[in-house]
């Protein structure tokens, strides 16, 4: 048992010392775009923001917050995860399903169903 707790230290230390405590300090704030914001991503360039009451999601200026663009799409109560791909498309965790979405136009390029529905 002892074992244990001296690797999770470790791995605690190890994480620390890589994630120092200035890469948890807010650099910037703003408000959301809408009303009920759920997924955030960062495409490297822009912020992306998805709201649920709106059905959007938002590309948003990372130093202003102001909105560049947007695009429908309907997402479900509570649900809304955002990442990027390294083909750069938006993918959408939206209930039992992740969409593929192509950002500029909107349109869907593919859907999968979340493992283990």
């Amino acid at each position: 048992m002892r074992l244990r707790g001296f690797v999770s230290l470790l791995f605690f230390v190890c994480i620390a010392a890589f994630y120092p405590a200035y890469a948890q300090k807010i650099v910037n704030q703003f408000e959301a775009p809408g009303g009920t914001p759920r997924g955030l991503a960062w495409d490297g360039t822009h912020l992306w923001c998805a709201d649920e009451r709106a059905n959007a999601i938002y590309k948003l200026n990372p130093s202003t917050g102001s909105i560049v663009s947007s695009i429908s799409f309907s997402i479900e109560s509570g649900k809304g995860g955002l990442t990027w791909s390294s083909d750069g498309n938006l993918w959408i965790a939206n209930g039992l399903l992740v969409h593929k979405v192509d950002p500029n136009t909107g349109d869907p390029l593919g859907t999968v169903q979340c493992p283990g529905s």
